[in-house]
């Protein structure tokens, strides 16, 4: 299992990653020791209130992805501890707009005594306002509580903050003076994601840097936006936001 998640992994399949962990999660207390020792620095962490990896965040990109992890982790409901198998189950129905089902695994989370699982679930919550084009709540949300986001979950906050008020901004017009200081201020907020998350975090960092440059273009920075392009091209090359790159790279301006 431990195997398995690490190919994945490596081959940009994040959600597929999610399966293998909670089963290695769930054998590992049963190994004997020095069996154990034969997977080196390649044990998992034990005694986590929430058991999440920090390569695997619940924060998602590739759709088609998600939707066939998401059916196997619901469909093997005796795998790896309950919290973290539920926030992962979560953030993806969320992702394909499951909310109902989704929506009780949260309210099971909130019911928990850890205090790392009911921080988890309200930037789910604030992910699934935001989807649900609830922009004004899912703001309100992440900004009460900002304070309280430490850790892993810092950079997954300040990332979805930032989306917020990117998805804000019309799409067919231009930035005006007041929406073009607040998207320089969004840019800012996104950048701080690869200056201090990168090596932690890659594909975080890498959607960060895919969101600055979008935002670029808006505003009609064409050179800052082919220089976060590149950026994101040097640095997360094989992560899901540097492949989409890379391909848009190659096409003509009139298939772009």
């Amino acid at each position: 299992n431990l195997a398995t998640m690490k190919s994945r992994l490596k081959s940009g399949n994040r959600a597929g990653a999610v399966l293998p962990f909670l089963r290695a999660l769930e054998i590992q207390p049963h190994v004997a020791p020095e069996t154990l020792e034969l997977t080196g620095e390649n044990c998992l962490p034990e005694n986590q209130s929430v058991a999440l990896l920090p390569e695997l965040l619940p924060v998602w990109f590739d759709i088609e992805n998600v939707a066939i992890s998401k059916e196997q982790i619901a469909s093997t409901k005796s795998i790896g501890p309950s919290l973290g198998r539920s926030i992962y189950l979560a953030s993806m129905q969320i992702e394909l707009d499951q909310n109902n089902p989704a929506e009780a695994l949260l309210d099971q989370i909130e019911t928990s005594k850890s205090k790392a699982a009911k921080l988890w679930s309200l930037v789910l919550r604030a992910r699934m306002l935001q989807r649900a084009g609830e922009h004004v709540q899912c703001q309100s949300l992440l900004d009460r509580n900002a304070t309280k986001f430490t850790g892993d979950l810092r950079p997954v906050a300040i990332y979805y903050r930032a989306l917020n008020d990117l998805l804000i901004q019309p799409k067919s017009a231009r930035p005006n003076q007041t929406s073009d200081v607040q998207l320089s201020k969004t840019t800012l907020m996104l950048l701080r994601i690869p200056a201090i998350y990168g090596k932690q975090h890659p594909e975080l960092a890498a959607a960060a840097i895919f969101q600055a440059a979008k935002i670029a273009k808006l505003r009609g920075r064409h050179q800052e936006a082919q220089k976060l392009t590149q950026q994101l091209l040097q640095r997360h090359s094989h992560t899901y936001h540097g492949i989409i790159a890379a391909l848009r790279a190659t096409r003509s301006p009139a298939q772009q």
